[in-house]
This record gives C-alpha cells, sequence and structure tokens, in this order.
C-alpha cells in the first residue's frame, strides 16, 4: 500500500512537470486539458491498485499454486502429473481472456478520456456554451462518448464473465480427474487414502491460487494500459522546454529585435499562412505599433519576438534580439 501511493505520487508529479515543459503544438496535436486530467485522476489510480495491494496478494496467490504443487508432487508424483495435464488448458483460457479484456478496457479508457474532454471544455467556456444555447448539444456529445464507455464496460464484463467461468470448469475437471485417477491408484498401485487426500488438497489449494490470481489479470492489464498512455508522455521530448537551463544566456542584451524572412504556419492548419517572407526590425529604446488583420497573427508575433515560439518554430527566416 506504502509503495502504491509512494508510485503514484512520483508518477503524478513526473506527469504533470512533463506536461508544463510542452509547447503549444503539443496540446493541440497530441492531447488536450481534459485528457490529462482524466490521466491523472483515473488512470493513476488504476496504477496505483495495481502496484499496492494486488501486487502483494498476486504473490500470495503464486506462491500456493507452487507450494501446493511441490507438495502434491512429494506425495504423489503420479498423480500430479497426470492433473498437469490441465494446465495447458487453464494457461489457454486465461491467455484469451487477458487479451480480449486488454483490448476492451483500451477502447473504455479512450472513450472516458474523450468524455471528461467534453465535460472540461463546456464547463471552461459556459458562458460561450450558453450564449449559443449549445447545451443540448454538448449533453448528447457527452452522452455518446459514455455509451462508448458503457458499451466496452458491458463486452469487459461478458468476456470476463465467460471466461472465468471457463477457468473454473476446467478447474473443477481437474478434481474430478484427480478423485477418478486417485481411486485407481489406491486400487491398482498400492496407494493410500491419505496420499491421495493428500495430494488432492494440495492441488485445491494451487488450484485455487491460480484461478484466484487469474482475477486479478484484469486489473493489471488495465494498469498496463494507463502506464503505457503515461509514460508515453513522459518520454516525450519538447522542442521548447523551460526548465532546461542549457544553451546561451545573454549578459547584456542592447534590445533590438529583427526578423529576417519570417514564415510560419500553425502544426494544426498548415495549409494557412500566419505570416509569410515578414521582415522587420525594431530598434532599442524605440516603441512600435503593428496592425495585424487577425488577432492570431498578433500573438504570433509576440513569441517570435521573444524567441519563445511556444506555437512552433517558423518554417523558414530567423529572429534575433541583437545585444552587445
Amino acid at each position: 500500500m506504502v509503495t502504491g501511493e509512494r508510485q503514484t505520487a512520483r508518477i503524478r508529479n513526473m506527469y504533470l512537470k512533463t506536461i508544463l515543459r510542452q509547447d503549444i503544438t503539443f496540446f493541440d496535436k497530441e492531447t488536450n486539458t481534459g485528457e490529462v486530467v482524466g490521466r491523472m485522476s483515473g488512470d493513476t489510480v488504476l496504477i496505483q491498485d495495481a502496484v499496492g495491494e494486488k501486487v502483494g496478494k498476486f504473490v500470495q496467490l503464486i506462491s500456493t499454486f507452487i507450494g501446493g504443487f511441490v507438495i502434491a508432487f512429494i506425495k504423489g508424483w503420479l498423480l500430479t502429473l497426470v492433473i498437469l495435464t490441465s494446465i495447458p488448458l487453464l494457461a489457454t483460457a486465461g491467455g484469451v481472456v487477458a487479451f480480449s479484456v486488454s483490448k476492451m478496457a483500451s477502447r473504455g479508457q479512450s472513450a472516458y478520456a474523450k468524455a471528461a474532454n467534453i465535460a472540461e471544455q463546456t464547463i471552461g467556456s459556459i458562458r460561450t456554451v450558453a450564449s449559443f444555447t449549445g447545451e443540448k448539444q454538448a449533453i448528447i456529445n457527452f452522452n455518446n462518448s459514455l455509451v462508448e464507455a458503457y458499451k466496452s464496460g458491458v463486452d469487459e464484463g461478458l468476456v470476463s464473465g465467460f471466461g472465468g467461468g471457463s477457468v473454473m470448469f476446467i478447474v473443477y475437471g481437474t478434481y474430478s480427474l484427480s478423485v477418478y485417477f486417485g481411486s485407481k491408484l489406491i486400487i491398482e498401485r498400492g496407494y493410500n487414502g491419505g496420499d491421495v487426500i493428500n495430494v488432492f488438497f494440495a492441488l485445491t489449494m494451487a488450484a485455487l491460487g491460480i484461478s484466484q490470481s487469474s482475477s486479478l489479470g484484469p486489473d493489471f492489464i488495465k494498469a498496463k494500459i494507463a502506464a503505457a498512455s503515461i509514460f508515453a508522455i513522459l518520454d516525450q521530448e519538447s522542442k521548447i522546454d523551460p526548465s532546461d537551463e542549457s544553451g546561451i544566456t545573454l549578459e547584456n542584451v542592447k534590445g533590438e529585435i529583427e526578423l529576417r524572412h519570417v514564415s510560419f504556419k500553425y502544426p494544426t492548419r498548415p495549409d494557412i499562412h500566419i505570416f509569410q517572407d515578414l521582415c522587420l526590425t525594431i530598434r532599442s529604446g524605440k516603441e512600435a505599433m503593428v496592425l495585424l488583420k487577425e488577432v492570431s497573427s498578433q500573438e504570433c508575433l509576440f513569441f517570435l519576438f521573444g524567441c519563445l515560439l511556444s506555437v512552433g518554430c517558423p518554417k523558414s527566416g530567423s529572429t534575433r534580439s541583437i545585444y552587445a
């Protein structure tokens, strides 16, 4: 539990730091605010649940499984070998269930992230939504995302139910096989009832351990998918990292700014030119007024002035600040 809390806190901290290091292009193309909030509040809980209590429980159940088979081999190796024929069936059933659940869990998490983004954008821009009477459309979009998540959850439940039933069917079939073959060993091979009972109960505990550990599989799969999406962001390198202290430090800035043949397009709108072959010089100590047709052009120009191109680097040309 303590480990899960500690690791989750570290992941949340690292995730937020990584998000804040990204440029604006990342938010336009890779993610959005609702998804970020959903990842931090929802996916980290799945990871915490998996690396906390369930890891210890999984180790306990696997130890029970291994210990049961060791005792069974000591007490009656022939009966144990016969019962081992059920292991491939258990592994196959568990593998099919795990693969199916992983796909459905991924689809469900994507749907919930989309719903969270719709809710965040609607509430964050509620004045605009209300002014255009867009509440009904926002509710429809939100419900559509929840319907997709609901379908994924239903499919996941069906697969988990049928898969769990198949596993238990194999387990109970193994019980029947052990009783039948154990009785034959008593009659034909001189086994005594105590050895057969020891093997039976040892294998019963082993089967109980493996069946209960298989029920933890969906939780680990969900945590794995959540961790993959979070660590994909953590591995994302930003072209403009404000926390990076490397580079040139200007000791004496003269204050002249110059743009040389700058062309720029937004990454999400590559067919629209914001600037094309723009040249501009502002002398030190002078005031300048720039009139542009679009607000986006004004904002982009200010970014270029400061060489803080959080919306992306210019496609051509250069910006420079003249210093002594």
